[in-house]
């Protein structure tokens, strides 16, 4: 095992250094090489004006659209989601947000023996409640048939998701999917956080400024910049030989940025005839932001800040909401980065505040102490219990828990049990599995592990499957018998996506899907000797494997320097959380 210092960037170092910014912080982002301003922004000092704009969903509007058909003729609409944290988070966050807009909407989560996602033996009793649009969260993207199946009976479907879709998409309403949106250089956020994007869209939808072209002009390196906004996403940048062309120009609103005392007089015939809103940097002159060189984030920033002071009932929604985007995103272990970073933030925040009662009453109960809780805390006392019931069969108990305001202990019990029963089920799973596992390896080339069983409860496959692959070093399947079929997921560390390696045995699966290091599948029990004889064969997918020996350091701090002040300065870096 190599330990390896990657070179500094001492210029990047140095420079930040004069700005204020701790040494050793700025040494492990160099080593990370987090060092443009945007990714400093993002990482350091997560603001709200910087998260992604809703409308980097191509047709989210599309949604708004029929949504808001759907409440003008009373139409029912069922919520669909998912067993785990994202998925009941996701479903709180739009049942909530839909009754604040006075929608008939009810929800559903998969109970039991329901399996994930769509299925069909739903859609008679859909139809026969008069449901006239279904919205899916954490789900659907790969459910072609059954958006197609639930169209012929008269529901339109709407699919919020953040799975890796196949080669074909559901014939549906509008799919909000960042693994759908080419543009996106990161797509990694949770389907609550794409919930969350979803009803802070419908504000903006609402608002005066939605579709309105907005003109930003400001100064940078000596040149006159123009960008322009629409729905908060940047389409154009231009420069300018001078603000005369300005007048040429035809947008619904103009904003000019500058640091600086602006000399009106020179200017004047221009801000009247176009109507030139003058703005400086609002934030305050110890922040991050007023540090920034890039005057055209700065400026976007602080038009930003002014955009969103304008949003009726923003506030409300993100202390009612990120809360849950919050817990979702550290249960589905997303990568702490963008919009997460920012989600997870204000999330915690808000946490802290008190601002949900529900959270509140489940801390108090488990003596939790939110108010000096980080991610880690999060992800080992809180996740846990909300995926219990989920795990056991009982999703239903952690939505009636994420939607209720009061009569709370009940459902919080129920819940605590469940986990208990949940703890108990995977050691017995884990044990009854661990024995065999150099056996196993052996019988796939040492590249994979596969387990099953008939004894173990098919929510508990996906937390076994992860601790076995901690003991095999290589991906690990484990399977759980239900009914006629083989249910399972796939865990552990891979260079490859598991959702391409389950996609060749299609053949073979009922259904399969999920995430890079992280997917599930459903096959028939006539079919496991089929399965077996695949894993055999495409063991060598994960061949190819590069194992990197070596441990890459950040710092190397002298012990006489290992004190609380270097605690508090480490801490800047939370939340901490996965990549």
């Amino acid at each position: 095992m190599n330990r390896v210092k990657k070179e500094l960037n001492v210029d990047f170092i140095n420079k930040w250094m004069k700005k204020g910014l701790n040494p050793i912080i700025l040494s492990i982002l160099s080593r990370r090489d987090t060092t443009k301003e945007e990714d400093l922004l993002d990482f350091l000092y997560p603001t709200f004006e910087n998260i992604y704009s809703p409308y980097i969903f191509e047709n989210i509007s599309v949604a708004y659209q029929r949504i808001d058909l759907a409440i003008k003729n009373n139409e029912k609409i069922i919520i669909f989601g998912d067993r785990d944290v994202d998925g009941t988070t996701s479903t709180a966050i739009i049942f909530k947000f839909l009754k604040l807009l006075n929608a008939n909407v009810s929800w559903e989560v998969p109970l039991g023996e329901d399996l994930y996602g769509l299925h069909k033996n739903k859609f008679t009793d859909w139809s026969e409640k008069k449901y006239s649009l279904c919205i899916t969260v954490d789900c659907g993207i790969t459910n072609i048939g059954e958006v197609e199946e639930l169209k012929k009976i008269g529901i339109e479907t709407i699919i919020i998701d953040h799975h890796k879709p196949l080669d074909n998409k559901p014939d549906a309403v509008c799919i909000i999917n960042p693994k759908c949106e080419k543009s996106l250089s990161f797509t990694d956020i949770a389907a609550c956080g794409v919930s969350f994007l979803f009803v802070y869209g419908y504000l903006i939808y609402k608002n005066k400024i939605f579709n309105k072209k907005i003109a930003l002009i400001y100064s940078y390196n000596n040149q006159i910049k123009l960008d322009i906004y629409q729905n908060l996403i940047c389409t154009h940048s231009l420069n300018l030989s001078s603000l005369n062309e300005i007048l040429e120009s035809h947008f619904d609103y103009y904003f000019l940025y500058s640091d600086k005392q602006v000399d009106l007089t020179k200017i004047k015939n221009i801000v009247e005839q176009k109507k030139i809103n003058i703005i400086s940097n609002n934030f305050p002159k110890d922040s991050f932001v007023s540090l920034l060189e890039n005057t055209g984030l700065r400026a976007k920033l602080n038009l930003f800040k002014i955009i969103l002071k304008s949003i009726d009932k923003l506030e409300d929604i993100k202390s009612n909401f990120l809360p849950l985007a919050m817990l979702g995103l550290i249960a589905d272990i997303m990568p702490l980065h963008k919009t997460n970073r920012i989600i997870v933030k204000y999330g915690m925040e808000y946490l802290k505040q008190q601002k949900l009662t529900n959270l509140i009453k489940l801390c108090e109960k488990i003596k939790f102490d939110y108010s000096t809780a980080n991610a880690k805390d999060i992800s080992w006392q809180l996740c846990p219990i909300l995926n219990s019931s989920g795990r056991m069969g009982s999703a239903n108990q952690t939505v009636n828990f994420l939607i209720a305001e009061d009569n709370l202990t009940e459902i919080i019990d129920l819940m605590i049990v469940n986990n208990e029963l949940r703890k108990k089920k995977g050691e017995e799973a884990y044990n009854s599995f661990i024995d065999k596992l150099e056996e196993n390896k052996f019988l796939y080339e040492n590249k994979l592990t596969f387990f099953y069983s008939e004894e173990i409860h098919k929510g508990i496959t996906g937390i076994t499957a992860n601790k076995l692959a901690s003991e095999t070093n290589c991906p690990t399947i484990v399977a759980a018998i239900e009914g006629d079929y083989f249910t399972g997921s796939i865990r552990g560390k891979s260079d490859h996506h598991f959702v391409d390696f389950l996609q060749k045995a299609s053949s073979i699966l009922e259904e399969f899907g999920g995430h890079k290091a992280a997917a599930g599948f459903r096959f028939r029990k006539e079919r496991l000797d089929s399965f077996k004889n695949f894993l055999k064969l495409n063991a060598k997918f994960f061949s190819q494997e590069v194992k990197d020996e070596n441990v890459y350091i950040d710092a190397e701090i002298p012990y006489e320097y290992l004190n609380y002040d270097l605690f508090k300065i480490i801490n800047i870096l939370e939340p901490y959380g996965e990549a």
